[in-house]
């Protein structure tokens, strides 16, 4: 997703480079890991639970 904002605002908006676009770019990519990643050992937690239940 980044990847394409920067591209977009690069290649089709001709717009300026500017450090703070790359660096917004960053943010953004690390906000969507850390949410994935957090997101992925909440499902593998419950899947577990799941299965030491007895039922």
């Amino acid at each position: 997703m980044p990847v394409s904002t920067l591209l977009l605002s690069y290649i089709i908006l001709r717009d300026s480079f500017s450090f703070a676009h790359l660096a917004g770019a960053g943010f953004v990519f690390l906000g969507i890991m850390l949410i994935s990643r957090g997101e992925r050992r909440l499902f593998t937690q419950r899947l577990f639970q799941r299965k030491e239940t007895p039922g």
